[in-house]
């Protein structure tokens, strides 16, 4: 999942994580740009929220140019 720390991608987070469908499931959260204590504070907490629902989780930051509502990767 491609994550930027917004409200809309925290509640994807949320919802993925709910999710029966998506129950046991490993997932990969991406964030693109530079290393910063934000951008750690935020795939932290991404992370947390899909393993305290049960999911096998990975996360990395990414230099590049993301930005808040990009997807492009």
């Amino acid at each position: 999942m491609a994550f930027d720390g917004s409200k809309t991608a925290r509640k994807g987070v949320e919802m993925l994580a709910r999710s029966p469908l998506f129950a046991g499931t490993e997932c990969h959260v991406l964030i693109v740009g530079a290393e910063t204590a934000e951008h750690r504070s935020e795939l932290e907490w991404a992370l947390s929220t899909l393993r305290e629902a049960g999911h096998q989780a990975e996360g990395a930051i990414r230099a590049g140019e993301g930005g808040r509502g990009s997807t492009s990767l």
